[in-house]
């Protein structure tokens, strides 16, 4: 009996993953993406300047929150690592201004 058995393997193409499945337990894009648009929507009239350091997937949810976007569209967003993305707000509605700026 050999030790190693060869497996099939199906791939998928890279984006196509079913954007309500949550794999092993995790949050699936369709709610993330939610979790990310309501936070914009809460904050959307705060007035001020507020800076937010985080992850590109942060970054690409409200890109694709502000654009009305569909969810497969958060695969096409390529955010650079340490870049900078500038977003406002008039209350009503969130606009991309610079998106993946390098840092001055």
């Amino acid at each position: 009996m050999p030790i190693f058995t060869r497996m099939k393997w199906k791939i998928l193409p890279f984006g196509s993953v079913i954007p309500i499945s949550a794999p092993h337990g995790g949050e699936s894009l369709t709610t993330f993406l939610a979790r990310i648009a309501d936070w914009m929507s809460a904050h959307g009239d705060d007035g001020g300047h507020t800076i937010i350091v985080t992850h590109a997937s942060v970054v690409r949810a409200a890109i694709v929150h502000a654009l009305q976007a569909p969810a497969a569209a958060f695969w096409r967003v390529d955010i650079e690592p340490l870049s900078v993305t500038h977003m406002g707000s008039d209350g009503r509605r969130w606009m991309l201004r610079a998106c993946a700026n390098s840092p001055p």
